[in-house]
């Protein structure tokens, strides 16, 4: 007769054993999920801090390169009076 209720035994310890285990797990998720709310928390400032910086670079590049457009127009524009100076 110990045989069919070994079994159920069996899983009513197992079932016994993971209650007792759920409580530590709850911990470790809980210790987790705020380890990662600090480490968004931390990231969020730096996120913007390159965002503007990104922002500043992209207004410098777009200053050079109108300014490079209007030095290569004079450019042209001396090379064309210089050759008729020279003519």
């Amino acid at each position: 007769t110990e045989e069919p209720t070994r079994p159920t035994d069996l899983n009513v310890k197992c079932l016994s054993t993971a209650e007792e285990k759920d409580p530590q797990r709850e911990d470790k998720c809980g210790d987790g999920e705020r380890l990662l709310a600090d480490t968004v928390q931390e990231a969020e400032p730096r996120a913007e801090f390159a965002e503007r910086s990104v922002a500043k670079l992209e207004k410098t590049t777009n200053d050079l390169q109108d300014q490079l457009r209007g030095t290569k127009g004079e450019h042209v524009c001396i090379k064309r009076s210089a050759r008729l100076c020279l003519t």
